[in-house]
This record gives structure tokens, sequence and C-alpha cells, in this order.
């Protein structure tokens, strides 16, 4: 499973031959490369790669590692600014529905709710 697989410009792989590692790119319209692309359970979507003699570029052993660096440092970034979007998301969906009428009264108006409430 590749998250977000079927939206990729290229892929990398990684192989190790004689104790030395190669790394590979390969486009995403090469023959020889079958995706299967799909909705996750979160809404997102994913992807299932399969390669089968599908032509690759060698990336040398510093463009690589540039390379490699950059995409982390971007997924990386990626994934931070999902994870405040999501906590943005819980906060304002949780004091929403502490606002919200339970039986007799708002559930935020009991007092130990109160004092847990983020102040928005």
């Amino acid at each position: 499973m590749v998250a977000h697989g079927g939206c990729a410009d290229c892929c990398w792989s990684r192989r190790k031959r004689r104790r030395a590692i190669w790394d590979f790119r390969r486009d995403t319209g090469s023959r020889g490369r079958h995706l299967r692309d799909y909705p996750t359970l979160d809404g997102q979507r994913a992807a299932d790669v399969v390669l089968s003699n599908a032509p690759a570029t060698r990336i040398d052993a510093g463009g690589a590692q540039n390379a490699i660096d950059a995409a982390l440092d971007i997924g990386l970034a990626a994934l931070c600014a999902e994870a405040v979007g999501i906590m943005e998301a819980t906060v304002a969906a949780t004091t929403e529905y502490s606002r919200c009428a339970s039986s007799s009264a708002p559930i935020g108006r009991f007092q130990a709710l109160q004092h847990r409430m983020p102040t928005c």
C-alpha cells in the first residue's frame, strides 16, 4: 500500500546488489508498472503498486540521498499539517458538542467539563 500512490509522478525503489545499494526512479506512465488505486477508510487514497520489468533510471548515490532527504522533509511537513488540521477539527467538534443540549441543560454547563474545555 502506497499512500496517495495514484497521484505520484514517479516512484522510487531501492535494491541491494553485492554489498551495494542501488536507487532507481520509475516514471508513472512506464510500462511494467501496474497500479490499483482505491479509497481508504479515512477518506484518503492509496494504491497497490506492482513493478514487473518496469524501465528504471539509476540514481547516483549522492543524488539519491539528497532526493530522499528532501522527500522525507516534505512528507513530514505535510503529515504535521494534516495532524494540526485534525486536532483543530476535533477541538471544534468537541466544543460544539459541549454546547448541545442534553436532557435538561447543555452538557458544557457541568463544571467538570468547563474546566477541561479548550479555550477557543
